[in-house]
């Protein structure tokens, strides 16, 4: 047999018992062994004993990182971005102002100050970040788990929205119903009618400002879903009654300009909405919008958008981030000033 070294150099080697004995490594790299009228074998030799890397031995740790599959995405982009120190930053400082402020007190002040600290606990809250709130009502109240984070991740990429990652979900008497601007519910199949508490609660957020996203995932001109939907608003607001929004309505450019409804399944060409004080406080979408987001495990589209194919689907997601931005800034695209800048971008085609 023969070997031949990183440089070049071949060197004969005799077999003896099945065995063939070669102490020239020397220097790292490929050595090819040649047997003569046989496979030519190539091994690697690296003499870095302190990397590890030519050490033979079984490891006590594998040498990789595990990671959560249920927080793949989460892991990245901390990872990637680390984690965000403003809000902690605020906190800190506020907390030392209110310390400085407290110890300026008299004695029994303070001590009246900390006691009533300790007897009051803190409200949770977001700061200054919108949370996709979603009410937990019927049996498929959450037909796309992954939907609102896929959401979110655009909202905050294309606009200046600072978004909370992870959704909240509530009921119709939970105290969070009045902390979001926007509440979203969603199902395919009918919820149980809503008992006169919830339809008051419900009434007291959309009339004091708040909206009110239903999203009919069943892709059917005729659900069960939907006769609920209609009979339910008509309990809640009964003075605002639910009609197609027009072309022109300022939800389809709050952010991207579209000129109709999109979604998974093309139910109806348009929104339908409730008007409440100026405002359209309830948008209801028939064309399964959250199934457009809607991925499997290797991510990719879990449903597909009929008719239109992928241009559907995308139209989709630029209609998902309008309503959101439309619960965040309402009529402010309708103003005056910008009617002949989105004109024009309309007549262009621009999207």
């Amino acid at each position: 047999m023969r070997v031949r070294s990183p440089e070049g150099r071949l060197t004969t080697l005799w077999v003896k018992d099945r065995r063939v004995e070669y102490s020239g490594t020397d220097r790292p790299g490929l050595y090819a062994v040649e047997e003569e009228g046989g496979p030519t074998r190539v091994y690697a030799v690296n003499l870095d004993r302190g990397s590890g890397e030519g050490d033979l031995s079984a490891p006590e740790s594998p040498p990789w990182t595990g990671l959560d599959v249920d927080r793949l995405r989460e892991d990245f982009w901390l990872k990637a971005r680390g984690r965000e120190a403003r809000t902690a930053a605020l906190a800190a400082a506020a907390a030392l102002i209110a310390c400085e402020m407290l110890l300026a007190l008299p004695r029994a002040v303070l001590l009246f100050a900390l006691l009533l600290g300790l007897a009051v606990p803190a409200a949770a809250q977001q700061g200054d970040r919108f949370v996709w709130t979603q009410i937990q009502l019927g049996p498929t109240w959450d037909p796309y788990p992954d939907a609102p984070e896929e959401a979110l991740a655009l909202l905050g990429a294309v606009t200046s929205v600072l978004v909370e990652p992870r959704r909240r979900v509530i009921t119709l008497k939970d105290q969070a119903l009045f902390e979001s601007p926007l509440v979203i519910l969603a199902g395919r199949e009918a919820p149980p009618p809503l008992d006169a508490e919830d339809a008051r609660r419900l009434r007291a957020f959309l009339t004091a400002g708040g909206m009110l996203w239903i999203e009919d995932t069943s892709g059917l001109q005729v659900d069960s879903f939907d006769r609920w939907v209609r009979a339910a608003l008509k309990s809640v607001l009964p003075e605002a009654e639910l009609a197609p929004l027009p072309s022109d309505h300022v939800v389809f450019k709050t952010f991207f300009l579209l000129r109709g409804a999109a979604g998974r399944a093309m139910v109806r060409g348009t929104l339908e909405g409730a008007s409440w004080g100026g405002r359209t406080a309830v948008v209801y979408s028939r064309n399964d919008l959250l199934g457009a987001w809607a991925k499997d495990a290797l991510g990719r589209p879990l449903l597909p958008c009929l008719p239109g194919g992928e241009a559907q689907r995308h139209n989709a997601r630029k209609l998902t981030v309008d309503i959101l931005m439309y619960s965040l800034t309402g009529s402010y695209k309708s103003d005056a000033v910008h009617q002949p800048f989105l004109l024009q971008k309309m007549r262009s085609g621009t999207p």
